[in-house]
């Protein structure tokens, strides 16, 4: 038994109808669409939602702002300065003060000794 020509397009036309048929179930079943994507991201954040949630936060201009009136490390470091080269000053002061004292003072310190030595030389009969 031969196919004729009426029987070859009848099989081709089915081939084709079984064709579409698995690419259509294959598109619906395995592949995402236009729509289905749509979908999915309505569930997602924005843009714009994002923004909204972070307003709640400080930004790196606000946190600038609140720390400006708090003192940086160079402005402690200078203060530090500062203060040290006021203490070096009075040490130096300090010494300088006891020095001059102590040569104003040496010779009526010695001269003193000496007359103090003198008196406990005499011996006081009563």
């Amino acid at each position: 038994m031969s196919l004729t020509k009426i029987d070859l397009k009848k099989i081709k036309d089915l081939i084709h109808e079984a064709i579409s048929e698995f690419y259509t179930t294959l598109i619906q079943t395995n592949f995402v669409t236009k729509t289905d994507l749509k979908k999915e991201l309505k569930n997602l954040a924005t843009k714009q939602d994002l923004k909204e949630e972070l307003s709640n936060y400080a930004t790196k201009q606000d946190l600038k702002e609140e720390l400006s009136n708090y003192a940086t490390r160079d402005d402690i470091l200078s203060f530090k300065d500062e203060i040290l080269t006021e203490i070096r000053k009075m040490r130096e002061e300090s010494l300088m003060i006891h020095y001059r004292v102590y040569d104003q003072h040496q010779p009526q310190l010695e001269d003193h000794e000496k007359r103090i030595g003198s008196l406990e030389s005499f011996s006081i009969v009563a």
